[in-house]
């Protein structure tokens, strides 16, 4: 009988320690997925992030697009400026010359 008091002390024994790795094994399941889902809700966040630089990204390149236009028509406008100055100036250079050649 003592034996068997033995055993049965023993299989208490085993059975609380496998309890004990269980709940603990349990628990780590618990933090992991806790890991895992902070992850994924990173995951998300860099996944918006990069559509937002993407955007940001076409936004800035229509408006680089956009200011090389707008610095071709002003350099344009100063061509045109600059030539009509040009011609009113020799107009007026030639007309005077004719004027004091009596034409």
């Amino acid at each position: 009988m003592e034996g068997l008091a033995s055993n049965q002390s023993e299989a208490n024994a085993h059975i609380a320690s496998l309890a004990e790795q269980v709940r603990s094994a349990l628990k780590r399941i618990d933090e992991q997925r806790k890991l895992v889902e902070t992850v994924q809700s990173i995951a998300l966040s860099v996944e918006r992030v990069t559509n937002s630089l993407k955007n940001t990204d076409a936004k800035v390149n229509k408006m680089s697009g956009d200011l090389e236009e707008i610095k071709g028509r002003a350099g344009k406008r100063l061509d045109s400026i600059t030539g009509a100055v040009i011609a009113a100036v020799f107009s007026g250079l030639v007309g005077f010359l004719l004027a004091r050649l009596g034409m």
